[in-house]
């Protein structure tokens, strides 16, 4: 019991600092997470990218990222899933947009740089330490048996 705890603190701690990372590393056109307005995500006209970081989409995923690191540190399934859950949001909502804005024939699985794919390897860790703190949860208790005479 101890050891899956201890478990899926580890992964979710790595997933963390995963998804923080990823926010420093170019994410398409060697563009970062941080240069990427927050409101391009949102809108429908083209932004440019911004040079403040408090407007782009890294707060977002630095706000999940605690999330996940707190559900790691206090052992809980559901503020990892929040976590989770705004972290995936924020990359469904940048593949999207992008894709909306990229030519038909431009944009592709094989445009995306590494603080996308480090971006979904935290998102994969994290869904795994989900499932090991529910099988935390619902794993049955033994209960011993008198001993026959």
């Amino acid at each position: 019991m101890k050891q899956n705890r201890l478990s899926f603190g580890i992964i979710n701690g790595v997933a963390a600092i995963l998804a923080a990372t990823s926010v420093f590393l170019p994410w398409l056109d060697s563009v970062e997470a941080i240069r990427i307005d927050f409101i391009r995500l949102v809108s429908t006209e083209a932004v440019d990218p911004t040079d403040s970081i408090l407007f782009s989409i890294a707060v977002a995923i630095f706000v999940g990222a605690f999330l996940t690191l707190m559900g790691a540190i206090f052992a809980s399934k559901y503020l990892t899933i929040v976590g989770w859950i705004i972290n995936l949001g924020v990359l469904a909502l940048w593949i999207t947009m992008t894709a909306m804005y990229a030519a038909p024939n431009s944009f592709g699985v094989g445009n995306f740089q590494a603080g996308v794919w480090v971006m979904i390897a935290s998102l994969i860790l994290t869904l795994v330490s989900i499932f090991i703190h529910t099988k935390i949860k619902n794993k049955p208790t033994e209960k011993t048996e008198p001993a026959a005479k």
